[in-house]
């Protein structure tokens, strides 16, 4: 965590079909309601959403963000969805890696590899 609290910050836009969400600070109990919130609009949309979380500049992500991140998975999954990670700094990769949720995932290294494959 950096010396100061930075608060997430949650940005939205479409590449295709997808509700892109690009976060950007620090992932953990204090920024999981500007996430949640994001997920439940978009899972609220007609269809099974289709879910790109960009992490390219989350620069922390505690516990907290982590089991944030799997209910929002969780979320869209149970309505037929499809969440993908990108962008994944090398601390935060290194949580879902000791964690053992890196398997669980979708992920790629940036949104330009997702939109290629």
């Amino acid at each position: 965590m950096t010396g100061t609290a930075e608060i997430l910050r949650v940005e939205q836009h479409t590449v295709g079909l997808w509700a892109v969400l690009e976060l950007t600070g620090e992932l953990d109990v204090a920024g999981l309601p500007a996430l949640q919130q994001r997920v439940e609009e978009i899972s609220a949309a007609d269809g099974p959403p289709r879910l790109v979380i960009d992490m390219s500049a989350v620069t922390f992500m505690d516990s907290c963000g982590l089991g944030g991140l799997v209910r929002c998975w969780k979320r869209v999954a149970g309505m037929q969805g499809r969440f993908v990670l990108v962008g994944l700094q090398p601390r935060v990769a290194r949580v879902l890696e000791i964690t053992g949720m890196r398997r669980a995932f979708e992920i790629y290294d940036s949104l330009e590899e997702f939109t290629r494959s």
